[in-house]
Formats: C-alpha cells, sequence, structure tokens
C-alpha cells in the first residue's frame, strides 16, 4: 500500500493512521498516504490535514508530504494556495517560513519558483522572503538538474 494504493486500501490506511495511538505509527501511516499517486487520493490526503483527526504538526504535514513526492507537487500546491491560512494556524511561529517552503519541494521548475515567491510576497511579510528565496533557489537547481540530466536518461531508457 502507498504509491500504488486503490482508493479501498486508501480508506484502510486512513482508518489505520486515525486510530494509531503511537505518534511514530500514525506518522508512517501518514506517509504512505502521501505517497500516493492517485491524484484523487493525493487530494484526499491533503483534505486530512484540515480534519482535527491529527496532531496539527502531522496534519500541516500532509501538505509537505504530498509535494515532496513529486507525483502531486501541483495538487500540494494548489491545496495550499487555497487553504494556506488554516494550514499555517497548524505550525508554530518560528516554523512557518520554514513551512510555507517545504510546500513546495517537489518542484523542479523555474515558472513555480516564481509563482511561489509571487505568492508569498502577496500573503506573508517580508520576513518571509528570505526563507522563501532559498526554496525558490532550490525549485531553480532542481530544474537545473533535471535540464542537465534528463537527456542522457532519455537516451539510456531508450536503448
Amino acid at each position: 500500500m502507498g504509491e500504488q494504493s486503490t482508493p479501498a486500501e486508501h480508506e484502510v490506511l486512513t482508518r489505520l493512521a486515525k486510530a494509531a495511538p503511537l505518534e511514530q505509527d500514525r506518522g508512517e501511516l501518514l506517509a504512505a498516504l502521501a505517497r500516493a499517486r492517485d491524484p484523487h487520493l493525493a487530494r484526499r490526503t491533503l483534505e486530512l490535514s484540515l480534519t482535527k483527526d491529527f496532531p496539527p504538526s502531522q496534519s500541516a504535514g500532509l501538505v509537505s508530504s504530498v509535494s515532496a513526492t513529486g507525483y502531486n507537487a501541483d495538487e500540494a500546491w494548489k491545496f495550499m494556495r487555497e487553504h494556506h491560512r488554516d494550514l499555517m494556524a497548524l505550525v508554530e511561529g518560528t516554523f512557518e517560513n520554514m513551512y510555507l517552503s517545504s510546500t513546495v519541494s517537489g518542484f523542479s521548475d523555474e515558472s513555480r519558483a516564481n509563482e511561489f515567491l509571487e505568492f508569498v510576497r502577496a500573503n506573508y511579510p517580508p520576513d518571509s522572503l528570505a526563507k522563501a528565496n532559498e526554496a525558490a533557489d532550490q525549485i531553480r537547481y532542481s530544474a537545473y538538474l533535471k535540464r542537465l540530466l534528463l537527456p542522457a536518461v532519455e537516451r539510456w531508457a531508450d536503448q
């Protein structure tokens, strides 16, 4: 279960995560949910972040986890933009800037770096920009690596 989960398996993982008595077990189950490749299941996982079923840090972490897989980074970013106020309320003050940046960790496209910076400038105080710039630089670096390495990987795959 996880990446290739069916809707029924996703539901089982969700029930197990909600019932898990230990934070570590719950965290592993939530991580499995976040790895779902199916965009509909990723959206269901993201929606769990707005429930009161998990501790705030684990709820907020779902968006970052879905993004980090890269499979549904677009869906995680869309969800973050739609619900950023509610999600930011889940993280503690000093972690807000780090959290905001973590929600775009799955991107490797320069246009996304610019979009993220515009969003931060429009919605958050200027002190958020330092960490946002770091995240944008990481996205740009990932885009550079993709441009550099993807042709060789594609040639290898075609052999």
